[in-house]
């Protein structure tokens, strides 16, 4: 278990850093939404749905639509296969499939970060 949730916040950190350009930062939780810092936050996008989606949104802020990422897969149809390739997300996997679609759009290599 705690592997796992080893692997979860690294997907968070990575998301911080790489989707939403945010910066590790020692003194604060959040300092001007810029600064991240794993211990502190309670911000998780690799399980709460909630935020999960606002990886999605932020993609669409970036100029990438829902329906079309990267090589013109449709987000959440490349997430479900993220995780088990051939069988759609469940609601207890879709938070994850999502992360590691939107990583994986950002060109991180998440072979490492898969549970």
């Amino acid at each position: 278990m705690a592997r796992n949730e080893e692997k979860l916040n690294k997907i968070n950190e990575l998301i911080a850093i790489y989707v939403f350009n945010w910066h590790i930062h020692e003194g604060a939780w959040f300092d001007d939404a810029a600064h991240y810092k794993e211990e502190a936050c309670d911000w998780d996008p690799a399980t709460d749905i909630r935020d999960a989606w606002m990886v999605v949104d932020k993609f669409e802020f970036f100029g990438f639509n829902k329906s079309y990422m990267g090589e013109r897969r449709d987000i959440l149809y490349y997430a479900s296969f993220m995780l088990d390739p051939g069988k759609w997300t469940t609601g207890e996997t879709e938070c994850l499939a999502i992360c590691l679609a939107a990583l994986t759009a950002k060109g991180i290599n998440i072979e490492g970060l898969r549970i």
